[in-house]
C-alpha cells in the first residue's frame, strides 16, 4: 500500500510515517499568491520571448539622453540597461542589431550601425561590448524621420518568416533634423513599403515628457506598431516585455 511508504490518504495524514525520516509530517499551509501585476509580468515576459525575432534596436544618443532621470544615471544609462536585460531574454537564435542615431553621427548621416544582424549566440559578448561604448552625442540632435526610415528600409529587405520582424526605435524626443526628410513624404515611403503578408511594425519606447506620443503614433500605425512612453527608467522593462509578447502571435493565426 502507498499509506506505508508515507503517501497521505484524502483524509490527510497517512496511518504511520516511516521511520528513516525523510517525511515531514508537519501540516504545509498553502502558500499565497503572488501580486497579480508579478504574475502578469512573469507570463508577459515568458510568452513574449518564446519566439525567435529579427530585430533591429536603434539606440537615441542625441544629447538629451545625458538628462538625468530619477534614482541616478542618464536616460542613455536607462536606455541602455533596458537593452541589455531584453537582449537577455531573447533566445540564441534570435537575430539583434544594434544602430545609433543622433544628427550627423556617421558623416552626414543620422546614424550608424554598431552591431550587424545576426544570431545571438554568435554575439553576446559583441554585444555587451558594444553597448558599453555608446555614448551621447553631446549637442546632438534627434534625427528620427531618417535614421527610422532607413532602418526599416533595411529590415523590410531581410525580413524572415517564421519570426518576429521589429524595429525597435528607443528615443527621449521627436525629430529635430531640419535638413532630413520631411514628415509627409517619410511616412509616404513606410506606407509603399508596406506588405500585410510580412508584417514589419516599428515599436517604439519613449523615455521622459520630451517624447512626442501623437507624432510617434503616427508612424506606429502606418506599420501597425505600438508606442509605449515612460517617465520612470524601471518602466522600461515592464515595456520590453509587453512588446515582445504583443507581437508573439504570426499571421496568419493572429496579428495585432
Amino acid at each position: 500500500m502507498l499509506t506505508e511508504f508515507g503517501f497521505r490518504t484524502a483524509a490527510g495524514y497517512p496511518p504511520a510515517m516511516p521511520r528513516d525520516r525523510r517525511l515531514d509530517p508537519a501540516v504545509r499551509e498553502p502558500v499565497a499568491l503572488p501580486a497579480e501585476e508579478t504574475v502578469t509580468e512573469m507570463l508577459t515576459g515568458w510568452s513574449g520571448v518564446q519566439r525567435s525575432a529579427r530585430i533591429i534596436t536603434m539606440l537615441d544618443i542625441s544629447g538629451s539622453m545625458a538628462a538625468r532621470v530619477p534614482g541616478g544615471g542618464t536616460r542613455l544609462d536607462a536606455t541602455l540597461a533596458a537593452a541589455r536585460e531584453g537582449a537577455g531574454l531573447l533566445l540564441d537564435n534570435s537575430e539583434l542589431g544594434i544602430w545609433v542615431f543622433s544628427t550627423k553621427v556617421d558623416g552626414d548621416r543620422d546614424y550608424r550601425e554598431i552591431l550587424p544582424v545576426r544570431p545571438l549566440r554568435a554575439q553576446r559578448a559583441a554585444l555587451a561590448q558594444r553597448l558599453a561604448e555608446v555614448k551621447v552625442k553631446p549637442q546632438g540632435g534627434t534625427g528620427l524621420y531618417d535614421s527610422t526610415l532607413a532602418a526599416y528600409r533595411d529590415a523590410r529587405r531581410h525580413w524572415t518568416p517564421g519570426r518576429i520582424n521589429l524595429v525597435l526605435v528607443m528615443t527621449d524626443g521627436r525629430n529635430e533634423d531640419a535638413e532630413g526628410i520631411e514628415r509627409k513624404k517619410f511616412l509616404a515611403e513606410l506606407t509603399a513599403m508596406q506588405d500585410p503578408r510580412k508584417p514589419l511594425p516599428i515599436v517604439f519606447i519613449g523615455l521622459g515628457r520630451d517624447v512626442d506620443p501623437d507624432e510617434l503614433n503616427a508612424i506606429a500605425k502606418v506599420t501597425g506598431g505600438q508606442v509605449f512612453r515612460t517617465d520612470q527608467p524601471k518602466g522600461m522593462r515592464q515595456i520590453f516585455f509587453t512588446a515582445l509578447a504583443n507581437l508573439s502571435c504570426l499571421p496568419p493565426e493572429c496579428r495585432r
